[in-house]
């Protein structure tokens, strides 16, 4: 009898064991790839580069941040496919041998444990991880606008460099003539003798602030073909940057509609926190466990059998999960007053805004005009050439270009900031229809 049961009992532990190898086999061979191929791989095709907008299209389906953020969206729409689980059924079994009046005593017993949720968890469950969702899909949209203010920041900064390379070296030229016009001369008097000196110094300083430009205009190339991952030959940005018209400023002066960004992420994040403290008050409420039970007794030769029903659950006697509603409370009350703070400064900020980017704009197209006769034969060299001018007056209208040149580029880069500020309060992150140059091709569009 004795041999039986441990015959018994060894055929049971196996099936258990086995069972146990079944599902983790299941579930290795069901682990999802798709995720890992999504994030590794992109769908967007750089290679065909012809214009701006097509580049700024390349950057922003390959740069690295945003792949975090929409690999990151892509972990979250996950979730809830985890949060929809249920728990698993438990086994419990007990066996034990002794004697009882010299009998052999064995008695084995088995048990089905099924949980079973209370307090609705699996839906607040499921709930949180759609807000958590939503707040990732919101944060890769904040992501893509500040992406696009540093693209377009760098843009116009390489184009202001090239201005500045051209600028710089009309000068040295101009500069060259001038010594040498003064080297011409058997005699010179002392202003002149300094004049010589000072315009000596001024072209040793130009040909030194060319090098810092050259790598100042390297590295900003570099960080844009790094957004790319190296998919667009330098040169050929740089060309693409070169030939760039004038930014085309949108018209700004009609009546904010939409949904602002900046709400957009407070409400996502307000939903986040209510999700969460449901999440925290279902957990207030024990789970239960209850199946059927088995259990059998051989004393000798008799056999006695039992059949009945389990249940457990834990005893909410020293917390009912207090300290968690608590905090799950207190942050979602601190997310709901920040959003109204938004909702507030935004109401307040929006016509100052459009105000400041209408200035802003009027100042540009003020300066544009100065902006192009940098690149045309300057009047101040044939007033020089003629005697009408001094020399060092010359040189300080040439220094006034290099200062025009550094104000407007500064100008442009606030500009582009309060226009990206009114586009995230309108809630517009359509990066085709945020271009300054629409007259190029249509940009590729990002997944």
């Amino acid at each position: 009898m004795k041999n039986i049961f441990f015959i018994q009992l060894s055929s049971l532990f196996l099936v258990f064991f086995q069972l146990e190898l079944c599902c983790i086999k299941a579930f290795a061979n069901s682990t999802p790839q798709k995720l890992e191929h999504e994030i590794t791989n992109s769908t967007s095709d750089c290679a065909s580069i012809s214009n701006i907008n097509k580049f700024i299209g390349c950057a922003l389906n390959h740069h690295i941040h945003l792949l975090e953020l929409r690999a990151n969206e892509q972990v979250s729409a996950l979730k809830e496919g985890a949060a929809a689980q249920r728990p698993n059924p438990k086994i419990d079994t007990q066996a034990g041998v002794g004697q009882n009046v010299g009998d052999l005593l064995t008695q084995f017993q088995i048990n089905l444990a099924i949980p079973i949720e209370v307090g609705g968890k699996k839906g607040s469950r499921i709930a949180l991880a759609e807000a958590e969702r939503r707040e990732a899909k919101v944060a890769t949209d904040f992501g893509t606008l500040e992406t696009l203010i540093d693209i377009y920041s760098r843009i116009l900064k390489i184009h202001e460099l090239h201005i500045h390379e051209k600028s710089f070296k009309e000068s040295i030229q101009f500069i060259e003539k001038i010594y040498k016009l003064y080297q011409s001369r058997p005699h010179l008097d002392p202003e002149q003798l300094a004049s010589k000196h000072l315009f000596e110094m001024i072209k040793q300083k130009y040909s030194f602030d060319l090098i810092l430009l050259a790598q100042e205009m390297d590295s900003e190339l570099n960080d844009l073909i790094l957004m790319t991952q190296n998919k667009v030959p330098k040169e050929t940005l740089k060309n693409m940057i070169f030939q760039l018209p004038e930014p085309q400023w949108p018209d700004l002066r009609k009546e904010i509609q939409g949904h602002s960004l900046w709400i957009q992420k407070m409400d996502a994040e307000v939903n986040v926190k209510e999700k969460n403290y449901d999440f925290q008050v279902s957990q207030s409420f024990p789970d239960f466990e209850i199946g059927p039970t088995y259990s059998q007794e051989y004393q000798g030769p008799l056999l006695t059998q039992f059949f009945g029903v389990s249940l457990s659950f834990p005893l909410p006697i020293f917390n009912l999960n207090s300290g968690g509603r608590a905090l799950a409370k207190a942050e979602m009350e601190s997310a709901m007053t920040r959003k109204k703070l938004m909702e507030t400064k935004e109401n307040f900020e929006i016509k100052f805004l459009q105000e400041n980017y209408q200035a802003m704009i009027g100042e540009l197209k003020k300066l544009a005009p100065l902006l192009k006769n940098l690149d045309k034969s300057s009047p101040t060299k044939g007033l020089f050439e003629k005697g009408l001018i001094p020399a060092t007056l010359a040189i300080e209208i040439q220094r006034s270009h290099q200062e025009l040149i550094m104000t407007a580029h500064e100008l442009e880069v606030k500009t582009i900031g309060v226009l990206f500020k009114i586009r995230s309060i309108e809630g517009n992150i359509d990066a085709e229809k945020l271009t300054l140059w629409p007259s190029e091709n249509k940009m590729s569009q990002h997944p």
